[in-house]
């Protein structure tokens, strides 16, 4: 099993039909794409920022993975799609991960 390498196709969170997606004044349309620089430099200001109740969840939760020698950290998605809309509707989840 270690040894298998298993071919999974990812599953790619579309963005919302831009046909539909106007701004609150219907002057343009929202842009939801965004450049793999762009989106890393997302990500980090989410880790870096987000909070709860005046607690950066993810920043904690880092710090203490790390110490722990765990190099992830579990993030909702919800949390994700609050702080930045954009990034969110960016997002790949491999097709395993969508089944429990």
């Amino acid at each position: 099993m270690y040894g298998e390498v298993e071919s999974r196709q990812p599953v790619v969170l579309q963005p919302p039909d831009t046909n539909a997606a106007w701004s609150s004044n219907n002057s343009s349309l929202v842009d939801f794409s965004i450049e793999g620089s762009n989106a890393r430099s997302r990500f980090r200001e989410f880790f870096r920022n987000f909070r709860l109740d005046n607690v950066f969840i993810y920043r904690d939760a880092l710090i203490r993975n790390w110490n722990r020698r765990d190099y992830f950290v579990e993030v909702e998605l919800s949390h994700l799609n609050q702080f930045d809309e954009i990034l969110f509707n960016n997002l790949q989840v491999p097709f395993n991960h969508c089944i429990t």
